[in-house]
């Protein structure tokens, strides 16, 4: 069950309240790299602490009343909720941490790139064409063909079958007038 601002007001206290708001999807964009990782690490120590704190609960319970669920069968339900709210808070915190990772490597991928790219035409070559030592890196130039090629769509037959198809089938609709 995903929990809501009204669920996590009930059930928290303020400084968890926050740190449950913090992570919902208009307020998490907010969080630097720090902020999260910090809440991150507040996330999962409120988790620990209610999934810790539920199973002693329930061993006591058990201990105390021989059921399970103690005399009402809800019990420690409360601590059960929350320990699942801090479960979805820390996976909406890590699903983040991800997304920002991965738009980090891209943006030195492509760092990467342009850098390669501007020293590579910034680079004099010495003594021409014929100075220069042929190696595995180097390709042979494209012939005219190879660079005019499109790249190949893979519903290009079934297009064209179907275009073809249309055509004759209007023609034979106009040779029946």
């Amino acid at each position: 069950m995903a929990y809501n601002r009204s669920h996590a007001k009930v059930l928290c206290s303020d400084d968890e309240l926050d740190l449950f708001l913090s992570s919902l999807a208009d307020e998490i964009t907010k969080l630097d790299e720090a902020a999260l990782k910090s809440s991150i690490s507040r996330a999962r120590e409120m988790r620990k602490k209610y999934q810790d704190l539920f199973r002693r609960q329930t061993v006591s319970i058990r201990a105390a009343t021989g059921s399970k669920r103690g005399n009402t069968s809800v019990a420690n339900t409360r601590t059960e909720q929350k320990a699942k709210l801090f479960a979805e808070t820390l996976q909406r915190f890590e699903k983040r941490r991800a997304q920002l990772d991965e738009a980090k490597a891209r943006a030195e991928a492509r760092a990467k790139l342009l850098s390669m790219a501007s020293t590579r035409s910034a680079k004099p070559v010495k003594g021409g064409a014929a100075a220069a030592k042929p190696g595995p890196s180097r390709k042979k130039p494209a012939t005219a063909a190879q660079r005019k090629a499109p790249a190949r769509d893979p519903h290009a037959a079934t297009q064209r079958a179907h275009a073809t198809a249309s055509g004759k089938r209007a023609q034979a609709k106009r040779d029946k007038r």
